[in-house]
Parts: C-alpha cells; sequence; structure tokens
C-alpha cells in the first residue's frame, strides 16, 4: 500500500520514518513488518473514526482471505511495538466493542533538521502534548517514476558477468513462479470448516437458563433460569433427566453453585434490597437452606468450591467497593482477602480451579469500560501471575487444560476465544453454532448453555406511576433499537439497526411517518432531548454528543478517552450535565450550551438544576438538594443501590426518576416526588431475564424496550469438545 505521508511523523514520544518503515525512540529503531507499517498508515489516515476489522481485511490485505484472528494479531504486533499494551488507557490505538480500531495520537509532519533533536531529549511534559492541526492522508494511486536517462548507450555490467547474471535471472523467474503457483494454490483449497462440538441436549423446556454449575462427578447441574415463565434455581439429575426447583428462602437468586464434594449447593440471594447467602443440601430438599453469617458483606457471588469447606466468594466490603475475592470458611463463617483491585467500578466474577488444581483464572469486569481482563493466579502462595486484557465480549470462562482457557462469545456470535497462557496469544475458534457458557466437571465432562434465541425488541409505554398495565407499542420496523418520547405529542424518537450504518428519526406513532435526522456506521445511542431548542443528546463513538436535529450539526461534547455515564447525563435548558469517574472520584461536568465552557463538579454522579437550585446523587446512591453555590442544604428521601446496575437517572419536572436492575435481574422504579418528598419503589414488570433496556421518562410517562432472549438448551458435549 502506497502513501503520500512526510517522511518523518511524531508520534508523542516516538517517531515514525515512513521511508525506512520504522519507528525511532530515542537511540531505539524499530523496524515494522510490512503489514503492520500498512496498518498503522491506515489508522493514521482514518483517525477520526473506528476502522473495523472487514474494513482492514478490504483495504490493508487488499482482498486476500485472512482470518480476524491474523489481523488482530497484527494490531497486537503494533501496539507493542509501540508500547502501547494498556487497553484501559491506551496510548496510540483504541479499542471498540464490535467497532474495530480507532488511532488516538494527531501526528505532527518533521523535517530532518527537527527530527534530529531526539524525542529522547524532549521534556516529560511535551512528550505527552497530543499535537494538533497538521493532517495528511493516503493516497491510493502509484507515482510515475521518472524515466532514466539512458543516453550514455553504455553496458551496464561488464561481459565477464553476464552469463552470471542470466543464470540469476532463471533462478529468480523459477522461484517467483514457484511462489505464484502456491500462493494461488493455497487460494483454492478450502478453508477449515467451523468447529464441530457434538452433544445431547439434557433440558429444552422454553426459557433463559444462565449461571450453570456442576458438581464433581457430572451427576448433577444446577441453572438459574426462567422456565416457562417460572423463575428460580433448579436442579437436574443428569442421568435420569429428573428436574427439580430450588425453594428459596429468599426472594430472587443471582448465583449459586455445588460445595462440600457436591452434596450441597451454594446460593445468594436479595430480599427486599438485602442479599443473603444460603447453604441448601441436595439430599434433602424439603429441609430449609442454612442461613449463613455476611457479616457486612454484600451481594456474594460467582462461587468457586476450592475443598475443605472453604469457598471462593465474590463479594463487597461496602456499596462503594469493588466487587473482589474472598476466602469464606463455611464452618467457621469467616472472610479472608483473596483478590484486590484499585477500581471501584470493577467487579471479580467467573472464578475457575485449573485441572491440575494449581491455578485459579477468573475475569476483571468494569462497569466503565468495555475491557475484560484475565487474571491468574497461583493457589498456594495466591498470587497474581498472569494479567490478560480481552476485548471480546464474554461472561464465563473454563480451563480447557492447564495451559489454556475457553471464552464463549457473550454477543450471539459463533465464536469461542482460546487464551494460551504461555504466549498470551488469543485465537478465536469459529463454531457451528453460538454458546452462552461452557463448563468442565472435575472428572472432565463438559457441559454448556447454548445461546439463547431473540425474540424480537417489544417497546412499551406506562405512566410513572404504574397504576395501569404498560401499552404494548405497535407498528415499529423490525429494525428499531430503541424508542424515546418526542415533546411533539405523538412522535417519538426512533433508533434503528440497519445492515451498514445506525440511524436516528422523527417517529408518528399513529401515521408511522418517519423522518430521518442523522445517520452513522458508528453505534448510537438516544439519551434525551431538549426542552424547547432542536438539540438531542446522544452517544456516539462512545463519546457525548449533541445534534442539531434542524441542521444535522453534530458536536461531540467528551473525547474518546472519557468514560462517560451516559444513564446518569442530563439535559437542560441552559447546558448539560455528565458524569464520570476519574481514578475512582465521581465528578459532574457542567457544560454551557451558549458558551461551551465547562466546569466540574466533584463527589457526585448525577446533578440537575431544579428551581434556583440544584439536585445531585453522592457516590453512595444518596440524593441531595444543592443550594445554587452548589453548597448540600438537604438529604432526599430517597437511595439507590448504587452497587447494581443503575439503568436511568432522570428528572421529570418535579419527579425524580431512577430505574435500577436488581442482583437477580429484574428491575425496580424510583421515583421522589420533590413537591412533597414522598419516595415510592416499584418493580417493573418484566417477563424474562435480562430483557429491559433503554427507558426514557418524559412529562409524567416511560417508555422502554423489553427484549426478551426467549429459549436456550441444555446440554453434555459427547466427547472433549476441543
Amino acid at each position: 500500500m502506497l502513501t503520500n505521508l512526510p517522511p518523518l511523523l511524531q508520534l508523542n514520544d516516538t517517531v515514525l520514518d515512513t521511508v525506512q518503515q520504522a519507528l525511532r525512540r530515542g537511540d531505539e529503531e524499530i523496524q515494522l513488518e510490512p503489514r503492520v507499517f500498512d496498518v498503522l498508515c491506515y489508522l493514521l489516515a482514518h483517525r477520526e473514526r473506528y476502522v473495523s476489522l472487514q474494513e482492514l481485511h478490504e483495504q490493508v490485505w487488499a482482498g486476500r482471505v485472512v482470518s480476524d484472528t491474523a489481523v488482530r494479531r497484527t494490531i497486537s504486533k503494533l501496539r507493542a511495538q509501540l508500547q502501547d499494551t494498556n487497553l484501559e488507557q491506551p496510548l496510540f490505538i483504541r479499542s471498540g466493542m464490535k467497532r474495530g480500531y480507532q488511532w488516538l495520537v494527531e501526528p505532527v509532519a518533521l523535517t530532518e533538521s527537527a527530527q534530529q533533536a531526539s524525542t529522547a531529549e524532549l521534556p516529560e511534559e511535551a512528550r505527552s502534548v497530543r499535537p494538533v492541526n497538521h493532517r495528511f492522508a493516503i493516497s491510493t494511486e502509484t507515482e510515475r517514476p521518472a524515466a532514466p536517462n539512458n543516453n550514455s548507450g553504455r553496458t551496464l555490467f561488464p561481459v565477464a558477468h553476464r552469463r552470471w547474471l542470466f543464470g540469476s535471472s532463471l533462478v529468480v523467474m523459477f522461484l517467483l513462479l514457484l511462489w505464484v503457483y502456491i500462493n494461488q494454490s493455497n487460494k483454492n483449497e478450502p478453508a477449515f470448516g467451523p468447529l464441530t462440538m457434538p452433544y445431547e441436549v439434557l433440558l429444552d423446556i422454553p426459557g433463559l437458563k444462565t449461571s450453570l454449575a456442576i458438581n464433581p462427578d457430572g451427576q448433577w447441574i444446577s441453572f438459574i433460569g426462567a422456565l416457562e415463565g417460572t423463575k428460580g434455581l433448579f436442579l437436574q439429575h443428569t442421568e435420569t433427566r429428573r428436574l427439580l426447583k430450588v425453594e428459596l428462602t429468599a426472594s430472587g437468586v443471582y448465583s449459586a453453585d455445588f460445595v462440600q464434594q457436591g452434596d450441597a449447593i451454594l446460593y445468594s440471594a436479595t430480599d427486599l434490597d438485602r442479599s443473603g447467602l444460603y447453604l441448601q443440601n441436595i439430599g434433602d430438599l424439603n429441609v430449609p437452606a442454612k442461613k449463613l453469617d455476611l457479616e457486612n458483606f454484600l451481594f456474594p457471588g460467582a462461587f468457586l468450591d476450592l475443598g475443605n469447606n472453604q469457598v471462593l466468594i465474590s463479594a463487597q466490603p461496602e456499596r462503594t467497593a469493588p466487587h473482589t475475592y474472598y476466602i469464606y470458611d463455611l464452618e467457621q463463617q469467616s472472610w479472608q482477602p483473596f483478590s484486590f483491585s484499585p477500581e471501584a467500578s470493577s467487579f471479580d466474577a467467573g472464578a475457575r480451579l485449573s485441572p491440575n488444581g494449581k491455578q485459579i483464572a477468573l475475569l476483571r469486569l468494569s462497569r466503565l469500560s468495555s475491557v475484560t481482563m484475565i487474571l491468574v493466579f497461583d493457589v498456594q502462595s495466591k498470587e497474581l501471575v498472569q494479567q490478560i486484557p480481552l476485548g471480546g465480549d464474554v461472561g464465563f470462562l473454563e480451563w480447557q487444560d492447564d495451559n489454556h482457557l475457553v471464552l464463549p462469545n457473550r454477543s450471539g456470535e459463533p465464536i469461542i476465544y482460546r487464551v494460551d497462557l504461555t504466549s498470551q496469544a488469543i485465537e478465536e475458534l469459529t463454531t457451528t453454532m453460538p454458546w452462552w457458557q461452557l463448563m468442565r466437571s472435575r472428572n472432565n465432562q463438559w457441559f454448556g448453555i447454548s445461546f439463547p434465541t431473540n425474540r424480537s425488541a417489544r417497546f412499551f409505554q406506562a405512566p410513572v406511576l404504574l397504576e395501569q398495565a404498560p401499552e404494548r407499542l405497535f407498528n415499529l420496523p423490525e429494525t428499531a433499537e430503541e424508542l424515546a418520547l418526542s415533546h411533539t405529542a405523538g412522535w417519538y424518537f426512533l433508533v434503528e439497526q440497519q445492515p451498514d450504518d445506525w440511524t436516528l428519526a422523527h417517529f408518528d406513532g399513529r401515521t408511522g411517518e418517519r423522518v430521518e435526522l442523522f445517520k452513522t456506521q458508528e453505534r448510537l445511542r438516544f439519551i434525551q432531548a431538549h426542552p424547547s431548542l432542536p438539540l438531542v443528546m446522544l452517544g456516539v463513538q462512545g463519546r457525548l454528543a449533541l445534534l442539531n436535529t434542524d441542521s444535522g450539526a453534530l458536536q461531540f461534547v467528551t473525547t474518546a478517552q472519557q468514560q462517560v455515564a451516559f444513564n446518569s447525563s442530563y439535559l437542560s435548558q441552559e447546558a448539560l450535565y455528565y458524569a464520570e469517574e476519574r481514578s475512582g472520584r465521581w465528578q459532574v461536568t457542567h457544560y454551557d450550551l451558549a458558551s461551551g465552557q465547562q466546569s466540574a463538579v466533584v463527589g457526585y454522579r448525577f446533578l440537575a438544576p431544579w428551581q434556583q437550585q440544584y439536585l445531585a446523587m453522592d457516590a453512595d446512591g444518596q440524593f441531595w438538594l444543592l443550594s445554587a453555590e452548589l453548597e448540600p442544604m438537604q438529604q432526599l428521601s430517597l437511595t439507590l443501590p448504587v452497587n447494581l446496575v443503575p439503568v436511568r437517572v432522570q428528572l421529570d419536572a418535579d419527579q425524580l426518576i431512577a430505574v435500577t436492575m436488581r442482583a437477580d435481574m429484574g428491575f425496580d422504579l424510583h421515583r421522589l416526588d420533590l413537591k412533597t418528598q414522598q419516595a415510592i419503589s416499584q418493580a417493573l414488570p418484566q417477563d424474562s431475564l435480562f430483557g429491559l433496556r433503554y427507558l426514557n421518562v418524559l412529562d409524567g410517562t416511560l417508555v422502554y424496550r423489553d427484549a426478551p432472549l426467549d429459549n436456550s438448551k441444555v446440554v453434555r458435549f459427547k466427547g472433549l469438545p476441543f
């Protein structure tokens, strides 16, 4: 791929030599492989947006058939040579889930004399500055070389060397023809087919199943599900296929696993927003479960039985602390720290023991970032021995053997990620069908849950008071992704996901009339409409933006590096307010619509003006009334369980509205009347796990989407699946 790039480009503390295709950092020079260089140039030229894997296939590999893994491996090589390996805080290349890669640093063209002032001599603060206002592009046209001057008529080689030259030319020509033949033959060879994983179905009752667990000998399995509308914890004997429902001591179960050599099942459940830990003997389900002491720990789950009455449990010591693992003694009911995280937004889950019993692997997820980390611990020393970033959408992991981990893709694609712990290479295995979870018993039997089928998205409208049943909204296109109320009566804002792009339209719910407002190839999220101006607040490319619906002009408010909480952003008459977590502390930024000036208020995760004052929610989920000078005046009678997933926080006239997702995957609507100070919490109607998404409130009416996951199968694989 030819470029018209300047010979030298400054990229922070690194210089790119486009002639030599090398990177220079101080006295060090790193020669780039041709394909790595081509990828770097293409990302540089299209740095204003994400570049997808498919685009890299087509533009850099020029139609040559290569796997996604090969493209990702090239990106990994480039990151390593740029010393950009921290995916949570990238320096040069940012990953976006299902979106591809985006270059972050603005390049500066250098002269040769300027480059001689080595980057090693730059002051530290100068190296971190991102220069601006220097543009260049990649050309796809081949430049014509100047014609050589052959007026002399002289022979280029002496006569004595001509025979050698002729023989060498024949050898080169033969090798070239051989390379062309082999390359063409490879193209004609059939590609490897997807991985076939034969299985037998253990359970195929309609309803979503999740959190699969297996006792050591593979005779019993447990899972949490909603079978034909009945939610709860279920047990099944794998030989007799007998299915049992565990009578719960609390209302909503959200985690379970076998302990005590498989004779008991440990489960956690919620009751009136309080979490509990219970031990149930499976030999006699008629005997009530034993409630265990939680001390002050919250929402325990993601269990791993370590033997000798010790269980690894992910929990929080307090609401604002990260979810990390602890070793819990079932007899003494005591807690001992195991994993540690400095980030309050992190969540450790999915711990699994290696076949040889020497290592524990777990997942560390972030509520603010799309990056998932694989952490590997030594069982004996309890030390962290490996940390591997993984950008894919995953939720469960399992050991294939003592050196490899496997993780199903959770986005519905028939892909399993296999991680080599020796090289830390991540391989994509294509399967004949997508899988939700894979699990291996201690006696090396493999079980799984198939990826659930999706029913079409359904949209509902209801009064905030929920005194009436929600009204199902019809006549929406199948491509509908999100629906929100408009200030124009009878009209909605409609977000659609098309095969090649995302669109925002104004939609008449009565006639079906549709007026397109905005189109983008990036994922689009509607957040809120301005009360009176033709402005809407959107999430585009993971950034907060304002769209003028009259002119179509889009203005980004945040940068690609900011992790903004869209669910608590608020658009008032004069300003936009958005929250983000920085260095473990929450802050809300006030963005003035008229001037574009920004100022931050530290310590809050929601802020909105109300009657010459302000309403705020602190990091603990407590709401406050603040003065015009942002000083606390009154503690309000509403507190959210912020350790759970907040779906939406919004001010609607004199009503504070918030929706949270419970640990048992149900949703609660919280409402505070600011005039009467009356706070009410109600469960939102929902007939499936994980269903509700994209809730919006306007003038006392809420609209939300319910896209229930319908059915999944519990299976046992015939032999080893890999």
